[in-house]
């Protein structure tokens, strides 16, 4: 028997479309980006969320928001098509729904001519790191001056990295589709290691139009290019890493266009090992170094040397890294569930569980078989949705299992294995 379902539908005062939603590391906190400029937090008290924060962030649509870890306060970045991405820091103390609730401590404004499109959190205790994309495919990648001061009113954050990820950036009439996530764990999977990957090694992924790239840095703090993921017949939507190094490779989703959910493995043969250089050569065949470098230490010490060592033609030096490890890429699955567009797919917490989202109003969740197939677990029919009515007086109410029931809501759960 089914378990008993429980949705709460979250009133949105606003007619605009939500362009991206985010929970913190516990689950227990929800942002939502809108077209209304705005941002919104929900906070999770027993089963119920309530509404804590809503404030105009940007002068135009925000289209994406994410949490940052939970070590060092309750931190928000946000990007709008204004230009900036901005930082926000709660003050727990300030009044729910209050103006004051959450404070804009830093804003950082594109470096091209075209807006940053997605952002990414890399946090783990006292370490802290920004990746940020613009529409026309430069990568950013930015760390705070002082790691222990990410509490404070004002973060000096300063460009650690920045270039682009294509050969040819899309032109203005063309949809452009460039997504970042780090690696969530906390170091590489152990035949990485074994293979002479570093232990402190970051892992980046960067959707840039129909193919994924795969940064690491290496001993020395270097960024390079680990493996490419390839396969997609239209842009890339969105991608995510799985958690579960343990299992000895990694796992990377993709959404696409094309209407496909594809699963990528990144194996890494410990016999191997890589002896490229630091110079970032994209898809296309087309080297690309860094534009501007100026940090002094960590990840931004490390890629500010980028563009000197290229210059200095110490590929040689490189040639004899061996921390710089390339993976095996293996695509293990091509999901076809979704009618149209896919357009974000996301991990649960542990790894095994898959879920995505598209033009078909459906929400898919997909896990592996006995055999290690991926299949389609379940589906939610957010089309009927539409019967679940709020009114004034339904605002904040709980939504139990009667009022699931009365919605007709089309939850399927399908054998796996």
């Amino acid at each position: 028997m089914d378990a008993e379902l429980h949705f709460q539908v979250l009133p949105h005062d606003s007619q605009e479309i939500v362009l991206a939603l985010d929970q913190n590391l516990y689950g227990n906190r929800l942002v939502v980006a809108s077209g209304d400029h705005k941002l919104r937090v929900w906070d999770k008290v027993d089963k119920d969320w309530a509404l804590t924060a809503s404030w105009r962030a940007h002068d135009s649509e925000v289209t994406d928001v994410k949490w940052s870890g939970p070590y060092m306060g309750a931190l928000l970045g946000s990007v709008g098509t204004d230009g900036f991405c901005r930082l926000w820091l709660e003050n727990p103390t300030a009044e729910p729904l209050s103006d004051q609730r959450f404070k804009l401590i830093h804003e950082i404004p594109s470096k091209t001519s075209r807006p940053w499109q997605s952002l990414d959190f890399r946090s783990h205790v006292s370490e802290t790191y920004l990746a940020l994309t613009t529409y026309d495919g430069n990568l950013s990648i930015l760390e705070p001056r002082e790691q222990d001061e990410l509490d404070k009113d004002w973060i000096d954050w300063f460009p650690s990295s920045n270039f682009y990820v294509v050969e040819s950036p899309p032109s203005a009439s063309e949809e452009a589709s460039f997504h970042v996530q780090w690696c969530p764990e906390r170091e590489p999977c152990w035949t990485a290691l074994e293979a002479g990957l570093d232990r402190k090694s970051l892992g980046l992924a960067v959707a840039a139009m129909n193919n994924v790239v795969i940064f690491r840095t290496n001993r020395e703090r270097r960024l390079y290019v680990a493996a490419e993921l390839h396969g997609a017949r239209d842009v890339v939507r969105s991608v995510a890493w799985s958690r579960g190094a343990v299992r000895g490779y990694d796992i990377i989703a993709t959404a696409s266009k094309d209407g496909i959910v594809r699963i990528y493995e990144l194996h890494t043969p410990v016999e191997k090992h890589s002896t490229t250089n630091d110079n970032y050569r994209s898809p296309s065949g087309a080297t690309v170094k860094p534009t501007s470098a100026t940090a002094s230490s960590g990840i931004g010490a490390g890629l500010a040397e980028m563009s000197r060592i290229a210059e200095a033609q110490t590929s040689s030096v490189s040639a004899r890294d061996k921390s710089q490890v390339k993976h095996d890429v293996k695509l293990v699955a091509e999901l076809e569930g979704h009618v149209g567009a896919v357009w974000h797919v996301s991990f649960s917490f542990i790894g095994d569980l898959l879920m995505s989202t598209g033009d078909d109003s459906s929400v898919r969740a997909w896990k592996q078989d006995i055999d290690g197939a991926w299949q389609e677990f379940a589906e939610i029919d957010a089309d009927t949705l539409d019967q679940y009515e709020i009114n004034d007086e339904d605002e904040g109410s709980d939504a139990d299992a009667d009022d699931v029931d009365e919605a007709n809501l089309d939850f399927r759960r399908l054998s796996v294995g």
